[in-house]
């Protein structure tokens, strides 16, 4: 008999909590809020069901961060550290929705401050069974706190109020992109012109709990960098810049620009083998050397292998050499000129220039070589013979020529006039015989 009263006991026990939990809900549903720093804002948590009852149901809400719960009210009693802030309030209140009776428990809160940011949970519990609950997010946005874009050799001008990091040509350098503070959580890219290169870049993300447990600021430090960053020459003058963006919060976003000033040693455009005319009395080598920075003419020597010889640009005129240059401002570059005024056998030979600036020193040969003489044919002395070949034949002309001369087209009409000429001339020549003969 007590088994069985036992067992009736529990059992309307499960059927009210079942009936409990059936009837009752929470209303509200999940929402987003964004809060500006300063703002206020209400957190709903509408419960409906008329078996409601404060002495047997409980609404508590929660700060959920960093994996914990914090407890932040005992009905309108609000809990510390939260009550420490005093801008925090729980105020229970009945009400009616659609024709039907609701219990209002909204968490209200003032004065928002980036602690605030994160999200709440409202749960409703009959002893200790969850009924129901309903989150929500509140995203308090902020600014970036710190935003550094540097190299190791990193010039900023006054004038210009523009930053420029140097490098040298395929030498590794050093670049960081650091990004402390800002909320949501910073992402950072970094782009070449419009070519995005974050992937050449070690990235690193942090965050720094400060505070006290439910009222914590989470601090992010993004940082990009490379200790082993290159260049080439081509893409001087061209932008890096590091981006950081914000989820959903565009006007957040800010830009650090640096433009690249790429130094390297001297560069040769010119012909490694040049022709002279075989009959020239006299010839000029010239070659074209780009460098960053510049190089001086004073840098740039000429030299010729065969022979004891070398002449730099700051040198006077020697026998029989003449070295010149022009510098283009423009494009950086110097052109040098070798010029010999009396060839002979050995000016045939390597020629080599060398140049030098801060970054290094380089050189290039260059080989002059006697052009091959120009074949010359002797006048033929072959007849030329008449032809009716297509590519030359013609209904008014015949192909005439002389001895060592190209045939010529002549006219019909011409030809008529030699085959006059010769009878005339025949008839003369028998009227003198007729005239000998009777003489006799």
């Amino acid at each position: 008999m007590t088994s069985m009263r036992i067992i009736s006991a529990v059992g309307i026990c499960l059927l009210h909590i079942l009936h409990t939990g059936l009837s009752l809900r929470i209303e509200s549903k999940s929402q987003m809020f964004t809060q500006e720093i300063g703002s206020t804002v209400k957190l709903p948590c509408t419960i409906q069901g008329p078996e409601f009852n404060g002495f047997k149901h409980v609404v508590v809400w929660y700060k959920l961060s960093g994996g914990s719960r914090h407890q932040i009210n005992t009905v309108s009693m609000i809990n510390p550290p939260f009550s420490e802030t005093k801008r925090y309030t729980v105020d229970p209140s009945q009400g009616e929705e659609d024709g039907k009776p609701v219990v209002l428990y909204p968490l209200s809160l003032k004065d928002i401050t980036l602690s605030e940011n994160g999200n709440y949970e409202c749960e409703l519990k009959h002893g200790g069974d969850l009924l129901a609950s309903v989150n929500h997010e509140i995203v308090v946005p902020a600014p970036l706190e710190k935003f550094t874009f540097v190299s190791n050799h990193t010039k900023f001008s006054n004038k210009t109020g523009t930053t420029s990091f140097e490098f040298v040509e395929l030498t590794p350098g050093y670049v960081r992109c650091h990004a402390v503070g800002g909320n949501p959580t910073p992402s950072l890219r970094l782009f070449r012109g419009n070519v995005e290169v974050t992937g050449e870049f070690d990235k690193k993300v942090e965050a720094i709990a400060i505070g006290v447990a439910g009222l914590q600021t989470i601090r992010h430090e993004v940082t990009l960098e490379s200790s082993t960053y290159r260049v080439t020459r081509d893409q001087r003058g061209d932008d890096l810049k590091c981006v950081a963006k914000f989820h959903r919060f565009t006007q957040l976003r800010q830009v650090k620009m640096a433009t690249l000033e790429v130094k390297y040693a001297p560069g040769f455009l010119c012909a490694h083998e040049v022709t002279a005319p075989p009959m020239a009395r006299e010839f000029t080598l010239e070659c074209r050397i780009y460098a960053n920075p510049p190089v001086e003419p004073s840098s740039v020597t000429w030299y010729q292998d065969n022979v004891d010889f070398s002449m730099s640009l700051r040198d006077e005129t020697k026998p029989g050499y003449n070295a010149t240059y022009h510098i283009d401002p423009e494009n950086r570059s110097l052109r040098v000129s070798l010029h010999l005024s009396n060839l002979t056998s050995e000016s045939f030979t390597i020629y080599r220039i060398r140049a030098r600036n801060t970054i290094g020193r380089k050189e290039i040969t260059i080989s002059m070589v006697k052009g091959a003489p120009t074949t010359t044919f002797p006048p033929s002395t072959e007849t030329p013979t008449t032809t009716t070949s297509p590519d030359l034949y013609r209904n008014d002309a015949v192909i005439s020529g002389k001895q060592g001369r190209p045939a010529t087209f002549e006219s019909s009409a011409m030809s008529s006039r030699i085959s006059y000429s010769n009878a005339y001339c025949w008839i003369g020549v028998i009227v003198l015989y007729t005239k000998l003969v009777l003489f006799c």
